[in-house]
């Protein structure tokens, strides 16, 4: 994995796939999972290609998690795609966490947050392995960051 890179893989069921993400960005690293509805991710991907067309909009792909209880809302997964102005560099906010699957106090879960800037292609292409990723035809999607 390069220096400024995000992977993800996929679990997939009939109508969801678990989103597995690995990011290494700056001297920061770290994983996290999230399920979504395939429905939301096409969404998604659809969203962040006209964002990329038009350098204009966001698109959000965000999974979280309640405790038992319903407290302490945790974000898993998440990509927050958005231009960076009129400049071809987009900026995806990455939040990838760690839970650990017991009634677990907020201090042992393991979370990483961070922005990759990567080019309009770049990006574009990370998207179509995306799509390619959640029908089963690859392995992993891959974003490769500016250094």
């Amino acid at each position: 994995m390069s220096k400024n890179q995000l992977e993800v893989t996929a679990d997939l069921e009939e109508y969801a796939a678990g989103l597995l993400g690995r990011i290494n960005s700056n001297g920061f690293s770290g994983s996290g999972e999230g399920w979504f509805n395939l429905t939301d991710i096409e969404a998604f991907i659809s969203k962040a290609r006209q964002m990329i067309n038009s350098l204009n909009g966001t698109a959000n792909l965000v999974a979280g998690q309640n405790k038992a209880d319903g407290s302490a809302y945790l974000e898993r997964f998440g990509l927050r795609c958005y231009p960076i102005g009129k400049t071809g560099v987009i900026g995806i906010h990455v939040t990838l966490t760690d839970y650990p699957y017991t009634d677990c106090r907020l201090e042992e879960v393991y979370k990483v947050s961070g922005e990759v800037k990567s080019e309009v292609r770049l990006v574009d292409k990370f998207l179509n392995e995306l799509s390619e990723l959640i029908t089963g035809s690859r392995e992993k999607a891959v974003l490769v960051g500016r250094e």
